[in-house]
This record gives structure tokens, C-alpha cells and sequence, in this order.
């Protein structure tokens, strides 16, 4: 597997369902009781809760321990290192206004890692040259241009915007995280059917994110 490969991996893998809005609450928040799961993320599905948080224990981004006399979720090494990856997409995301100017942290950094994932971005933001055409095999490279990452310079080239180029920061942040624990991500077979579907989640809005982290406080 070459580095873009291992790269695109790992965005598909941290882009699944719910892992970004659970490690960056405990993130933001701190370790999250055990018993107050049902509480903190009123935001989603009882069903997701209980997916979602042994999901992450077996992907090596979160663990169970004892923390201030309770058993807690608390994040590993390797979801610790996903605040620099998170704050770098979520900032380029505000910044570009992608994919609009009205979202929050979880859909900004999910956005972001939807275009990560795409092998043909990756190939874009690797290249030598800052503006050097993506390699679009003579046809129209449909989320490079759609995400404002790059645009045409002639009948058959391309070169990237200032958002493309901008996009090589959390690019890079993204490939520190994969080059140090490329073993979690070997580790975790391909998406099975039941798993590969993204399964309609209820909006995400200032307001509701915002509740959840009041939940320590009473």
C-alpha cells in the first residue's frame, strides 16, 4: 500500500459514522463517564451510542479506565493526535467556507475528510509542482472542481486554487497521524455492506452540538 493509499485510508476510516463528533467531545470535554454516554450525546441515536463507542475502544482510539473514581472513556495516544488533524480541517474548512458558511466543528472536519479521501485530490496536493495538474485522465476531475480545489488553466489542464493549496496543511497533519499509527489502520478490514452505508443522521446545529457540552456542569 504507497503512503496516498495508507492516507486515504485512514480519512475513510476516521470519516465513519459518528467517530469525529465522539472523539472530539471527549477531546473538548475530557474523559466522559461511562454512565453519562446516554446524556452527552443526546444529538444521536441511542443505537449509535452503543455502536459507536465499543467501535472506537476496537480501533484503538478510545480506552476505559477509572478517572476520578468512575469508569471513563478516555482517548489513546492515537485519538489524542486527532486534535491537530481536527483543528487543521476544521480551520480550512472556515476558512473556504466548505461546504458552507453555516456548519459546525463535527460537519466541517467530516467535510474535510470526505475530500481526503478522494485518490484524485490526493494526487492533486501531492504533486511537485504547487500548481501542477492533477493527473485527470482526460476528463473533467469533478471534486477538485466542485470543492473549488482546482480549476482549468486550458483544454486539458488544471492547476490548484488557494483553497487546494491551503488544503495541503491538514493534508499533511492527516499524513503525521497515518505514518504513526499506520498499524491501527491496517488492522481494520474493509467496510462490509451493513457498515459501508452512511446511515441519515439527524442535523447538526450550533445549537444542539452546543448543549452536549453543558452536560458536565449539572
Amino acid at each position: 500500500m504507497t503512503g496516498t493509499e495508507h492516507i486515504a485510508c485512514a480519512a475513510e476510516l476516521l470519516s465513519r459514522q459518528w467517530t469525529t463528533r465522539v472523539i472530539s467531545e471527549i477531546d473538548h470535554n475530557g474523559p466522559l463517564p461511562r454512565r453519562m454516554a446516554a446524556r452527552t450525546f443526546t444529538d444521536l441515536p441511542r443505537t449509535g451510542i452503543h455502536y459507536a463507542l465499543p467501535t472506537l475502544r476496537h480501533r484503538g482510539l478510545l480506552t476505559v479506565a477509572e478517572h476520578d473514581g468512575r469508569t471513563c472513556y478516555l482517548l489513546t495516544e492515537a485519538g489524542e493526535g486527532l486534535g491537530d488533524v481536527y483543528e487543521a480541517l476544521a480551520r480550512w474548512s472556515r476558512t473556504h467556507h466548505y461546504p458552507d458558511t453555516a456548519t459546525d466543528f463535527v460537519t466541517r472536519v467530516e467535510a474535510g475528510l470526505e475530500l481526503l479521501k478522494d485518490r484524485r485530490v490526493l494526487t492533486a496536493l501531492t504533486a511537485d509542482q504547487p500548481d501542477a495538474p492533477p493527473d485527470t485522465a482526460g476528463t473533467e476531475p469533478d471534486t477538485l472542481t466542485q470543492a473549488n480545489l482546482a480549476e482549468p488553466t486550458g483544454e486539458r489542464t488544471w492547476r490548484l486554487t488557494q483553497a487546494g493549496q491551503d488544503l495541503r496543511g491538514p493534508y499533511a497533519e492527516l499524513a503525521a497521524w497515518t505514518a504513526a499509527h499506520a498499524h491501527l489502520i491496517d488492522a481494520v478490514p474493509p467496510r462490509r455492506s451493513a457498515l459501508g452505508t452512511r446511515l441519515p443522521q439527524p442535523p447538526r446545529t450550533t445549537t444542539a452540538f452546543a448543549q452536549t457540552t453543558t452536560r458536565r456542569a449539572t
